[in-house]
């Protein structure tokens, strides 16, 4: 076997290790990105060009190390240039450092899909006008003042209303956790 197949060889089976430990990881890091991108959208763009990068580098992979981890570091930095790159466009996202604390944060892999499946279900519970309100800043990214202005209420009405629903989605999904089981550790 001469070296040009001998190299073609190695680099299908890093490819085939890669595709493996990629799809065997592939909810938990999509899990950790929409924790620090709820936009199911948006997180699917950070998701492929996470999986790029992580291809262009896997060169440095160390087999034997954590595969996730590694993954989650360049998730990190992914979601961090999105979002630098989403406040120049004036729209608003978490900073770095919470997005930081958000990834250092993570709860265990286990329960990511059921506090995503929490989160849904609780969704699904808000009232109409409530759930409206969120599908309108979450997944179509309008501003807070174009919200207010579409419901015909005042920018301060719309924020505390807002309030009050985040903290109704977060007991919500602690109580539907909790009624599951499901712990964060």
């Amino acid at each position: 076997m001469d070296q040009k197949t001998e190299n073609q060889g190695s680099r299908e089976d890093r490819y085939k290790l890669f595709l493996k430990l990629f799809r065997e990881n592939e909810d938990v890091l999509f899990g950790f990105i929409m924790k620090l991108i709820p936009n199911y959208s948006v997180a699917e763009d950070v998701m492929q060009e996470t999986m790029m990068v992580m291809w262009e580098k896997f060169d440095t992979f160390q087999e034997g190390t954590s595969f996730i981890a590694w993954a989650k570091q360049i998730a990190r930095y992914k979601t961090i240039g999105h979002v630098r790159k989403s406040q120049r466009r004036s729209m608003v996202h978490f900073s770095d450092n919470v997005i930081e604390e958000l990834a250092n944060q993570e709860p265990s892999a286990a329960s990511q899909n059921e506090y995503l499946e929490a989160l849904q279900n609780c969704i699904h519970k808000l009232r109409d006008r409530s759930r409206k309100i969120i599908q309108l800043r979450y997944l179509k990214e309008m501003k807070v003042k174009d919200i207010a202005s579409l419901m015909g209420l005042t920018h301060n009405a719309l924020s505390k209303h807002m309030s009050r629903i985040h903290h109704s989605l977060k007991n919500c999904v602690e109580r539907t956790l909790h009624a599951w089981d499901v712990t964060n550790g």
